[in-house]
C-alpha cells in the first residue's frame, strides 16, 4: 500500500491535491472529482482518505452528495439504455402480430441474415421448443417467410423474411433505440383498444412514458 501511495505522489502536483480538497469540500463525489482533474477514482480516493478521515465532517459530505438528485444522464454507469423497455416492446410485437414471444425472437434472429437455409431456422428453434417443422410451415402459411431460391440438385433451398416480418423487426429495433414511437392509438396498436385485458392499460401507461423518455 505504501508503494502505491508513493506512486500517486509522483503523479500528482500540490495544486491538484488542493483541487481535490476544494472539490470534496463542495460535496463532489470521488468519480466527479477524478473526471474534473483527469485522475482515476483510486487516485482521488487516496488523497480524500488522507485529508478527510472518517469523522462527522466527512459523513456530512457523503450524505449531501448521496441525497443530491442525479441528472438523468448520470443515473446509470452505462451509455446505453435500449433494453430498458424491452418487455413492452415485445408485448406490442406479440399482440399486433399474433405470434408468441419465442416466435418473435426467432424472427429477430433471422432478420439480419437476409437469406437463410432451413437448417438455420431449425438450429435456433431447438432452443425455443419442439416441432420446428410445424412452426416453419406456419410461418410460410401466415406470410412471415418466403422461398428465396427453390431447391435444386446442387443447391439447397434458401428462404427470407417477408416485408410483413421485416416490418415487425424493424419497428422493434427503432422502438428500443428511440428512433420511433410506439403507436398509442387503437387503430395501430391492439393494446390501446377498448375492452381488452386490464393489464393492457398498464402496458399503455409504460408505453406512453417510454415515448416521452425516448429523447
Amino acid at each position: 500500500m505504501k508503494e502505491n501511495s508513493s506512486h500517486f505522489k509522483r503523479q500528482i502536483t500540490d495544486e491538484q491535491i488542493q483541487e481535490i480538497i476544494d472539490y470534496r469540500l463542495k460535496g463532489l463525489s470521488l468519480r466527479k472529482i477524478g473526471a474534473k482533474i483527469g485522475f482515476s477514482y483510486e487516485t482521488v480516493r487516496v488523497y480524500v482518505d488522507k485529508h478527510f478521515p472518517k469523522d462527522k465532517k466527512n459523513i456530512y459530505i457523503q450524505t449531501k452528495t448521496r441525497r443530491k438528485k442525479p441528472k438523468p444522464r448520470h443515473r446509470s454507469s452505462r451509455d446505453y439504455d435500449f433494453l430498458q423497455y424491452i418487455r413492452p416492446v415485445f408485448k406490442w410485437a406479440t399482440e399486433n402480430s399474433g405470434l408468441t414471444r419465442p416466435q418473435v425472437e426467432l424472427l429477430l434472429y433471422l432478420y439480419p441474415k437476409g437469406v437463410f437455409p432451413k437448417s438455420d431456422f431449425f438450429n435456433y428453434h431447438k432452443i425455443l421448443g419442439m416441432y420446428q417443422s410445424k412452426t416453419f410451415d406456419m410461418f410460410m402459411k401466415e406470410g412471415f417467410i418466403n422461398v428465396w431460391r427453390p431447391k435444386k440438385k446442387s443447391q439447397k433451398a434458401l428462404y427470407c423474411l417477408t416485408n410483413k416480418a421485416k416490418q415487425i423487426c424493424d419497428k422493434m429495433h427503432k422502438f428500443l433505440t428511440g428512433e420511433k414511437e410506439i403507436p398509442i392509438n387503437s387503430r395501430n396498436n391492439v393494446l390501446a383498444q377498448d375492452g381488452g385485458a386490464r393489464i393492457n392499460g398498464y402496458y399503455m401507461n409504460i408505453i406512453k412514458k417510454m415515448n416521452k423518455d425516448r429523447d
